[in-house]
């Protein structure tokens, strides 16, 4: 799990994501984000911070598989 990252308290966190880093490449996944921290912004800075961090490991494009949160992802420009 060296590139998941959460938000809340180690036994109980609020939201996780995380990215596979393929060269310049990278999937972002298994965004998560318990039901009362929804609609908050949580899921929004996990992706910021996913997606800073993969700059700083010289990504350059980054790529995600959705079948339940199209919607979401559109609106943050995916």
């Amino acid at each position: 799990m060296e590139h998941f990252f959460f938000v809340g308290s180690d036994g109980s966190p609020t939201g996780l994501v995380g990215l596979e880093l393929y060269g310049a490449i990278a999937l972002l996944r298994s965004l998560v984000v318990g039901e009362n921290a929804r609609r908050k912004g949580v899921g929004s800075a996990l992706v910021e911070h996913a997606e800073q961090y993969a700059g700083s490991k010289y990504v350059r494009s980054i790529y995600l598989l959705t079948t339940t949160a199209e919607a979401f992802f559109k609106r943050l420009g995916y």
